[in-house]
């Protein structure tokens, strides 16, 4: 049931060739942003700073396969929060604010597979810190507030036997998500210690509620589900945090249990585009998408992040440093693998420079995701080796001026992203250089 990856496609080159699984498929993209922002500080005695930020962004984007238009997505977004941060003695300390955001979503064409839909969403929030000698205690609640309302009563593929899907009038959600840290200062300014306990709903999107139909970019045949909860996440933290003049490390161990987990599966089952029909089996990749469909389960997520930095060699003339990382994370249902999870991860990077130039050579290793999850391909192992540079000018009398150069996947391998749609369609792309500069004025 899995599609072959293009290594597989022996005595199926001419429905499994490049030309027919890769048309001439272009995207036109217009993306602009309005940020507007204001800052009162100090306005009385207790309050020390009063902020306004609202953002405004026209993104919008259409697919053309063949010079033909198959599908335009737009979303109209603006954001909103208002926030107050307050001092009351040097030891307490906090932030109250109120968030709103309203969405215009759509994708029309060809491949409609949500209809024009507005959200709107608004929210309270207030994080508090008290200080008391070595010990830091933090905690926070939000409170929010989100209405979806599709611009259809259904939703169904023109010319498809497929039966229309019927869409709600409204979905509202309440979602409340609170937190509770300490961190002891073990060697103060040194070295942390700290334990995190948080509790967050995230109520559903509207592509996870509502979509339904082939989506092309990402080769899938999409089904949104109406009946979704909010997502209900549990998550403990110990983290430990040591810096000095030789060594820098940061280490973070964490536990998720998540209720009701929304994700995208697999069902086994094609839609052949050209036919509009559901099938159970797919001889040509170039014919067919997999169906997934939304749906929820209680889900843990375990693992953990580390890095540690050192200087090797300083001078005058520059400095040595060396860094070495790792992240892993094992993401379970009750009775079967998390699709789409990064795997074990880990590796170096080396860095030569000073004040106005610096170098970077970086390599990372990823293993092999033998944990897909139902009907997803497992992936290989790859290595990554890159390289950076970059040269600062701050003399020049007028501003700031950077020229800089990026290497990627020098060894030119073949990299398939576990967590991508299209790991079995293409690759990453392999070795590339970029030149650029960049200028502040």
């Amino acid at each position: 049931m899995i599609l072959p990856q293009l290594e597989d496609i022996s005595g199926f080159e001419d429905v499994l060739g490049k030309e027919a699984l890769y048309p001439d498929i272009r995207i036109d993209l217009k993306n602009i942003r309005y940020d507007f922002k204001g800052e009162w500080n100090d306005p009385i005695e207790g309050i020390h700073n009063i902020r306004f930020l609202y953002a405004y962004v026209d993104y919008q984007h259409t697919e053309n396969e063949g010079g033909s238009v198959f599908t335009m997505f737009e979303n109209d977004t603006g954001e909103g929060r208002f926030e107050v941060d307050h001092h009351f003695g040097e030891d307490f300390t906090g932030t109250l604010g109120v968030q709103w955001t309203d969405q215009d979503f759509s994708a029309l064409g060809i491949e409609t597979f949500v209809p024009e839909t507005k959200k709107n969403s608004w929210g309270i929030f207030t994080t508090q810190n008290y200080q008391w000698n070595d010990w830091l205690f933090s905690g926070g609640v939000r409170f929010e507030q989100t209405k979806i309302d599709p611009d259809a009563d259904s939703l169904s593929l023109r010319g498809s036997a497929l039966p229309p899907a019927a869409l709600p009038d409204e979905l509202n959600f309440n979602a409340v998500s609170g937190s509770l840290s300490v961190t002891w200062s073990i060697i103060p300014e040194q070295a942390d210690i700290y334990l995190a306990f948080d509790y967050a709903q995230r109520s559903p999107d509207i592509q996870e509620l509502l979509s339904f139909g082939p989506h092309l970019s990402t080769r899938t045949f999409d089904i949104g589900n109406v009946a979704l909860n909010n997502e209900t996440m549990q998550r403990i933290d110990l983290g430990f945090d040591w810096q000095s003049d030789w060594l820098n490390v940061k280490l973070n161990g964490f536990y998720n249990w998540i209720d009701d987990f929304i994700y995208q599966r697999n069902t086994g089952l094609f839609y052949e585009i050209d036919n509009e029909v559901i099938r159970q089996r797919c001889v040509s990749a170039a014919e067919c998408v997999p169906i997934y469909a939304y749906n929820q389960q209680n889900a843990r997520f375990v693992g953990y992040e580390a890095e540690a930095s050192m200087p090797v060699f300083e001078s005058s003339f520059a400095t040595v440093s060396l860094t070495v990382f790792s992240d892993y994370v094992r993401a379970r249902f009750k009775n079967d693998d998390v699709p789409r999870i990064p795997p074990l991860r880990y590796g170096a990077e080396l860095n030569v420079g000073n004040y106005d130039w610096n170098t970077s050579l970086r390599y990372s290793r990823s293993e092999a995701q033998r944990h897909s999850g139902a009907n997803e391909t497992e992936t290989d192992g790859y290595n990554l080796l890159s390289f950076s540079a970059d040269y600062h000018w701050d003399d020049t009398g007028w501003g700031d001026l950077w020229v800089f150069t990026k290497a990627s996947n020098l060894l030119n391998e073949e990299i398939r992203n576990p967590v991508s749609f299209l790991r079995n369609y293409a690759p990453e792309p392999g070795f590339s250089f970029v030149v650029g500069f960049r200028a502040d004025f």
